[in-house]
């Protein structure tokens, strides 16, 4: 018993010490960081979650702020939140994490709140001004040859700004008008479907959250491309996690994404000559959330243009409208998912969406 007593006493500073280092660690952090126990009652807090909250480490954060206590308790592991908070006429817009942490038979939540206002401020302000970009050179592109061809047309029936006499006209005049008229529509059309594409953009419809079988959709999407795949002699592999049966999402928004980036694949695959392949894995991380990668072997993606290729209208491809994978983005945040891409020389080009 004293030799048992003697280790305790060695033990207890140790603890101490990792303890006060640990609290230390956490006021020290430049992010909020808030630790509940299952009653959802405060275990630890620092200095940078209690300015968030407009409050002193003495008071009660439930009495003090009820909204941003009510984010804290209503958030679940895995989850991401973002919460409009108005603290003294300002406004933060605050990104919420959770950790689930098991000790013994207890688990608490970490809880991480970072401001994320400027970062998004910066990010939203960035992708306007390439989407400006795209869209000004789209559209000066369907522009400057009507003008041109129009100029052309002016001048086949003006002189010095006074219009031509009747018997002037000749044959060879009216073929030119009329190719000339042509252009103008072809040019016209092309520009009303660019319009059209950004409305896709902007119309995407609420998610209706379901659950569906997975190998009734994989089978689906087989049979859906089963002929292209034959005729392009491309090999499709699909695996799935044994325990993953079912996906909670809007299976027809779910399906435009697949059916876009397998297409996708399928055309990068026609630039090699054999052994052409796309795989699909399926699987359910730790949190609960699927993940369905979409890889192919074709040639990589230069780095270069990786996230650019996700920018409304930017395409590499001589006929692409440049929205499949800006709207397949859009879709996939409306799922509160996310999709994101690997490609290198050394390995396939995979696209990688996060449910």
């Amino acid at each position: 018993m004293n030799q048992l007593n003697k280790h305790i006493q060695e033990i207890k500073p140790q603890n101490e010490y990792k303890e006060k280092y640990y609290r230390a660690l956490i006021q020290q952090a430049s992010t909020g960081l808030v630790v509940l126990n299952e009653h959802n009652e405060i275990e630890l807090i620092n200095e940078v979650i209690c300015r968030y909250a407009g409050i002193s480490p003495a008071n009660l954060l439930k009495i003090k702020n009820q909204e941003f206590y009510d984010v804290l308790t209503r958030i679940e592991a895995g989850d991401s939140v973002t919460f409009r908070n108005i603290l003294s006429g300002s406004v933060q817009l605050l990104l919420f994490r959770v950790t689930a942490i098991k000790s013994g038979e207890n688990t608490v939540k970490l809880i991480s709140v970072q401001h994320i206002r400027q970062e998004l401020d910066e990010k939203e302000l960035e992708s306007y001004q390439k989407l400006i970009s795209i869209l000004t050179h789209e559209i000066m592109n369907s522009l400057a040859p009507m003008i041109s061809v129009s100029k052309t047309l002016v001048n086949f029936y003006t002189t010095g700004d006074v219009p031509v006499k009747t018997d002037a006209v000749n044959d060879a005049m009216i073929s030119t008008t009329v190719q000339g008229l042509k252009l103008i529509e072809e040019q016209g059309n092309g520009l009303i479907n660019f319009v059209n594409s950004y409305r896709r953009l902007t119309k995407i419809p609420a998610p209706v959250f379901q659950r569906f079988a997975v190998d009734d959709w994989l089978e689906q999407l087989t049979i859906l491309f089963a002929e292209r795949l034959k005729s392009e002699e491309i090999e499709l592999i699909i695996v799935v996690e044994k325990t993953l049966a079912e996906i909670y999402a809007d299976k027809n928004l779910i399906n435009q994404v697949v059916v876009n980036l397998i297409s996708n694949a399928i055309d990068a695959l026609l630039q090699i000559e054999e052994h052409r392949k796309i795989t699909i894995e399926l699987s359910a991380n730790r949190d609960n959330r699927v993940i369905i990668k979409i890889s192919n072997n074709g040639p990589s993606i230069p780095e270069d243009i990786q996230e650019k290729i996700f920018i409304p209208f930017y395409t590499t491809k001589e006929n692409g409208s440049g929205i499949g994978l800006s709207l397949s983005r859009q879709i996939m945040r409306s799922l509160k998912g996310s999709i994101s891409l690997v490609s290198n020389e050394q390995e396939d080009t995979v696209f990688i969406l996060e449910i």
